[in-house]
């Protein structure tokens, strides 16, 4: 531990850059950010539901917040705080439907808290679309980033040309 040489003060640094009161038990993670993508296409999303995008690969993670194999449509919060959320998908229709509304969500446990939209037209390949949104998560809640497409009928891929991606950073409690 390294309290900076300067007695009394109040801010003790641990080992791995942790920081803590002088007087509380708790840790202070000032550098717990992931972020994590797919590599590959994921495919056969059905329409009309909402459904987590599975990521396969971590492009960082401070903090072991991302589990490529147990949880790997999850990123996990490690304390309790606010956290910006950020993620974007390429949505592509395996069926020529009527224009349609393709949609990305910021879930919170299961349940979805921010939701951005964007007409779908057949004339276009595919839609990108972008999210972002500040949530208040308690130690191990997780955020997952959700697809959907209102159509009739078919289903729809998440398309690896561009990249599904989602991060996360702790900005404060």
């Amino acid at each position: 531990m390294d309290n900076f040489g300067v007695p009394g003060l109040d801010i003790i640094q641990h080992p791995g850059g942790r920081f803590r009161m002088q007087g509380q038990n708790r840790f202070r993670y000032l550098n717990s950010t992931a972020s994590v993508t797919r590599t590959t296409t994921q495919t056969s999303f059905a329409v009309n539901v909402f459904t987590a995008i599975t990521f396969d690969s971590e492009t960082w993670d401070t903090d072991t917040l991302h589990d490529n194999v147990t949880q790997p449509t999850r990123i996990t919060a490690a304390i309790a705080g606010k956290y910006i959320v950020t993620g974007t998908a390429y949505l592509v229709s395996n069926v020529a439907v009527t224009p349609a509304s393709s949609y990305l969500a910021i879930a919170v446990n299961g349940s979805i808290k921010y939701e951005a939209g964007t007409l779908y037209d057949v004339a276009v390949t595919g839609n990108i679309i972008a999210i972002a949104g500040i949530v208040s998560l308690a130690a191990n809640d997780y955020v997952e980033l959700m697809v959907d497409m209102v159509a009739a009928s078919g289903n729809f891929d998440v398309n690896s040309t561009i990249p599904p991606k989602l991060a996360i950073a702790y900005i404060g409690e």
